[in-house]
């Protein structure tokens, strides 16, 4: 009798060790987004729902202040020509700022900028791809992200205008 309860304890031990680190390394970031993850996202972030999101998204950590990010395994200059075109073929006007001729150019992240006006609705904002470092489990990796802002996000309101006061002159 005592094997059996050395044998469920080591495969108790182990599930717990395996849901760990599938939690640890898929879950929380790095499994493929599915089509209501994407949905949401885009509903979250106030994007059209025809809004490019690479085939290739998986997830990553959100920012409170708004847009949306996801993490793609290929190059800067791949995932960046990639949702240029797509912007594009779901009639979004580009602009985008080459970096043709730049030794450094794949390691500098791609600004680019879209704007739609469909049905009443306008949609416009900026695409920023860039590689970073993430660290799973003490093991950096190298990854693309690509982080969507749009009209609303806080991070592209104008900051606030201060006028100087006038001081009154005094008399004497």
């Amino acid at each position: 009798m005592r094997p059996f309860w050395v044998g469920v304890t080591v495969a108790l031990i182990a599930a717990a060790v395996g849901g760990g680190v599938w939690w640890t390394l898929g879950w929380q970031t790095g499994l493929p987004l599915s089509a209501q993850e994407q949905a949401a996202m885009l509903q979250r972030s106030n994007l059209p729902t025809d809004f490019p999101i690479h085939p290739a998204a998986r997830r990553m950590a959100q920012a409170p202040q708004g847009g949306m990010s996801y993490a793609v395994n290929s190059a800067v200059p791949d995932v960046a020509t990639w949702v240029r075109d797509q912007l594009r073929r779901t009639g979004f006007e580009v602009e985008t700022a080459e970096l043709e001729g730049d030794v450094e150019a794949e390691y500098k992240d791609r600004w680019i900028n879209y704007a739609r006006f469909r049905g009443g609705v306008r949609s416009s904002g900026w695409v920023i791809v860039r590689q970073v470092r993430q660290v799973r489990v003490g093991i950096p990796q190298l990854s693309t992200e690509v982080k969507v802002l749009n009209e609303q996000d806080e991070r592209l309101k104008p900051l606030p205008t201060v006028t100087p006061v006038a001081t009154a002159a005094r008399s004497s």
